[in-house]
């Protein structure tokens, strides 16, 4: 599979992507390095969508640890 980029994604599934709102960074997590995301104003529903319906377009995502609104989503 290629790289699939998350503007990519959200242009296709007609999200609004605004980088303001978005801040990324990588992390190391054990042994393993991550990227972790800080999204502001996103509805739980819809970002548990957008990032399941991401990793069925990439071999490059594992597991997904999303908090949301104090949830947390393990996807």
């Amino acid at each position: 599979m290629e790289t699939y980029k998350v503007e990519q994604h959200a242009h296709r599934h007609g999200v609004h992507y605004d980088h303001n709102l978005v801040y990324g960074k990588t992390e190391r997590i054990g042994h393993k390095f991550a990227m972790g995301y800080k999204i502001y104003g996103a509805d739980c529903d819809e970002l548990e969508n957008f990032i399941s319906k991401g990793k069925k377009q990439t071999d490059l995502i594992g597991t997904v640890f999303a908090m949301c609104n104090g949830k947390l989503m393990v996807l």
